[in-house]
């Protein structure tokens, strides 16, 4: 799918179609505009393909599923079922990717070559990428939380609880007749 949006779907867009409505076009803020539909376009596209894909591996472990095809139906049915819950925390998620973003634009100095900037432009990066994949983790967790919500309950989403058998010893000590005394 990927593959598909970003060979053809994103040339269609940007090369075809955008050259055929800007051909005659004589201002410069409306070609802006059209490009900037494009590309509002084409993110709803990425994101809504997302979206499914998080869900389908969401109901993949979450249910045990055996079936990736058949995941990916589910995931899209859960999407379209409760499209406005699984968008605002889309939303909500992307939001602190953003800011998480703008923070490091913020704080974080060029690079100088020597002392201890250098190694405080160094750890501010390490941190930066520790707090990106933590978002990525709040992002399936927040994910599968709404869908444990929505959908599921403990007993329809959690395994048995394992239960060994007890050893012959310990299960004929449990069965012997009491001693007489």
């Amino acid at each position: 799918v990927y593959a598909f949006l970003f060979g053809a779907v994103h040339g269609w867009l940007f090369t075809d179609l955008y050259e055929r409505m800007i051909r005659d076009l004589t201002v410069e803020e409306t070609a802006a505009a059209l490009r900037f539909a494009g590309y509002a376009l084409f993110g709803a596209l990425l994101i809504f393909f997302n979206v499914i894909f998080d869900y389908a591996r969401i109901r993949i472990v979450v249910e045990d599923r055996r079936s990736a095809i058949g995941a990916l139906a589910a995931g899209a049915r859960f999407v379209r079922r409760h499209a406005g819950r699984v968008l605002g925390l889309y939303l909500l998620n992307g939001l602190a990717f953003v800011l998480l973003v703008a923070l490091y634009g913020l704080v974080s100095p060029g690079a100088p070559r020597t002392g201890a900037g250098m190694w405080l432009v160094l750890l501010l990066g390490q941190a930066y990428i520790v707090l990106r994949h933590y978002l990525k983790l709040v992002f399936y967790a927040s994910e599968t939380a709404l869908f444990q919500s929505a959908l599921a309950h403990a007993a329809y989403t959690a395994a048995a609880p394992i239960e060994w058998p007890e050893s012959p010893a310990a299960e004929s000590i449990l069965n012997a007749e009491p001693m007489p005394r």
